[in-house]
């Protein structure tokens, strides 16, 4: 270890000259690197980043898929409902009243393929890749069938396409056309057809493209429906030359606008549905009561002046204009009492923040000078308990150099006791100290080669292994996220551990592989020792903890503490399992890596 520590220098004790002593250095340790500092100054523009990158609420925008594929379903419905009309004669179903326009059998074929087209978009069950070319199909067969029925409009021809399945009264309400959807519905198919054929698509820009069309297919469906509402038959035929859209029609275009919205939020003109800010809160809170508010008041008076509550035009528009700055102006005032709340609890979440920070930083400062304090008392211990050692060691070699012949067995025995025991102290303060450091020591976090470590460890181990039949099998390594001298360490210790261990066969066999496990690879040591009493397996890996005799297998109960450490500092685990005198597997797990090295 003498290599990765340093030697530390202790002045001579005097004598030593005089007798043409020169005692060897006993390996120390390096305490002059110092804990890296934290700087927090950064901090609030680090907040504010991440808060510009989650501007999206990723619970909203599943919750709003959720909604397109519900408005997809109900447009399917929609259509299915006229389809039964048709078969069964059931006005209510084609028509919704009897003095409104039908829907035609082939727009309902055309909603079902759009309600369809959306839902296999927005689902994410199946076969990704299948679904998405399913709903490509039913867009494209949406243009196509609107297109077919265009051509028809501006050729003045029948392509044969408007009768296929029923026949249609040439005097039904709102027909000019019989079987034939209005041109307002074609004009509808395209925009939405375009709209899930742009879905389809991953690119942002072509989602937005969807719900830019949505949205004007929305507005478009929601004026015809509007029409109906208010009698306006302008918002739902053309200068009464062609066939109206059905009421049923419009709303079920209208359903699928909006889910194509909802499917493409954080792309889209309304993304701010899916904030997760006040703005968005706001736009969720305030858009419905924009727009269902004006219309419940205006059809309200029309309703009241149609039952003959008044009759004064001026009395209903007066009433009328009462009821919306009365209603606008209460619901102003609790949606601003209710921002005042959110922005109150905002505040003193920002100081609570703040205070959190001002400890945290107390407490980062604290522990900055305990570790300052705890580097300059390692560095002292180093000092105070190797020089006492080194002239022990010392002494005792002079001992035996000059009393070695006056000495008898006894004496020469003690003598090396006492030079063993020095080393094994030397020892001791080395694995002290290396586990103590590797409390501060910085990590640079990067690629590792976990195969190129297992071999470097192992030609370092070649002169404990010198002289043994030992089989080694090195399974192919996934490489991890971590520091390159920590797993070196990690490496040797295991080996090591493995080596030592397995001493007492004649033939020994050590294992090294990996598997993933998530984000995670687990890398294992195996071998064909000793082994241990899984009851003991607690003790493993604590600083001195030893379950077997030190004169069968010598060492200082360090390594595995110092495997723990590390493993630990990287964010992953280490455990073991074994039976006793049936060889032991060590376990570590550290975060994976994309690239695994050959």
């Amino acid at each position: 270890m003498s290599d990765t520590w340093g030697t530390l220098t202790v002045p001579a004790q005097p004598g030593d000259a005089a007798r043409g002593y020169d005692a060897p250095a006993i390996s120390g340790v390096d305490v002059s690197a110092e804990v890296p500092s934290l700087d927090l100054s950064t901090a609030g523009s680090l907040f504010e980043a991440e808060a510009l990158a989650t501007m999206t609420d990723t619970k909203l925008t599943h919750r709003y898929r959720r909604y397109a594929t519900w408005c997809g379903g109900l447009a399917i419905a929609i259509a299915c409902l006229a389809l039964v009309g048709w078969l069964t004669g059931t006005t209510v179903f084609t028509s919704i009243s009897l003095e409104w326009a039908a829907m035609k059998v082939n727009t309902a074929i055309g909603l079902i393929a759009a309600g369809c087209s959306l839902c296999l978009n927005v689902g994410h069950t199946g076969d990704r890749a299948l679904t998405r070319q399913l709903s490509r199909f039913c867009a494209i067969f949406i243009i196509v069938l609107a297109s077919a029925t265009l051509i028809e409009y501006v050729l003045d021809i029948d392509l044969g396409i408007d009768q296929i399945l029923i026949d249609e009264q040439s005097d039904t309400v709102g027909t000019i056309h019989p079987g034939r959807m209005a041109p307002l519905t074609v004009m509808s198919f395209e925009d939405c057809g375009l709209a899930l054929l742009a879905m389809t698509s991953e690119r942002s820009g072509w989602q937005t493209l969807s719900a830019t069309l949505a949205l004007l297919l929305t507005v478009a469906s929601g004026l015809a429906v509007l029409g109906y509402l208010f009698g306006a038959s302008e918002f739902y035929t053309v200068s009464g030359r062609f066939s109206a859209v059905a009421a049923n029609t419009s709303i079920a275009f209208m359903c699928l606008g909006i889910g194509i919205q909802f499917a493409n939020l954080p792309a889209g003109p309304l993304h701010g549905l899916a904030s997760g800010h006040l703005g968005g809160v706001m736009l969720r809170r305030m858009l419905p009561v924009a727009i269902v508010l004006p219309i419940a008041i205006v059809w309200t008076r029309l309703i009241a002046q149609s039952a003959g509550l008044f009759d004064s035009n001026g009395f209903g528009g007066a009433a009328v204009a009462s009821v919306m700055v009365m209603s606008f102006a209460g619901f102003l005032v609790w949606y601003a009492g209710m921002l005042d709340r959110l922005d109150h609890a905002q505040r003193r979440g920002e100081e609570q923040i703040k205070r959190l920070n001002a400890a945290l930083h107390s407490r980062v400062v604290a522990l900055e000078a305990a570790n300052r304090e705890f580097q300059g008392f390692s560095y002292s211990m180093s000092h105070v308990l190797r020089a006492p050692l080194r002239a022990i060691h010392g002494y005792a070699d002079i001992v035996v150099g000059e009393l070695g012949e006056k000495l008898d067995s006894e004496g020469r025995r003690l003598i090396g006791v006492i030079q063993s025991s020095t080393v094994e102290m030397s020892e001791l303060l080395d694995g002290i100290l290396a586990f103590l450091r590797l409390g501060w020591q910085p990590m640079a976090i990067i690629p590792v080669d976990m195969n190129e470590h297992v071999r470097q460890a192992i030609r370092l181990l070649e002169s404990k292994t010198a002289g043994r039949a030992i089989q080694f099998n090195i399974g192919n390594l996934p490489g991890a996220q971590a520091d390159p001298s920590m797993v070196r360490r990690i490496w040797l210790n295991l080996l090591d551990n493995a080596i030592k261990f397995t001493s007492c066969r004649d033939e020994a066999t050590i294992e090294v592989g990996a598997q993933k496990d998530g984000d995670k690879t687990i890398y294992f040591v195996k071998d064909n020792g000793a082994g241990f009493e899984m009851q003991y397996v607690a003790k493993l890996f604590g600083v001195f903890q030893r379950l077997h005799d030190a004169t069968q297998f010598p060492g200082t109960g360090i390594g595995l503490a110092i495997v723990n450490r590390i493993v630990t500092r990287h964010g992953g685990r280490v455990w073991a399992e074994s039976e006793h005198d049936q060889g032991a597997t060590f376990y570590f797990s550290l975060p994976s890596m994309e690239k695994t090295y050959g």
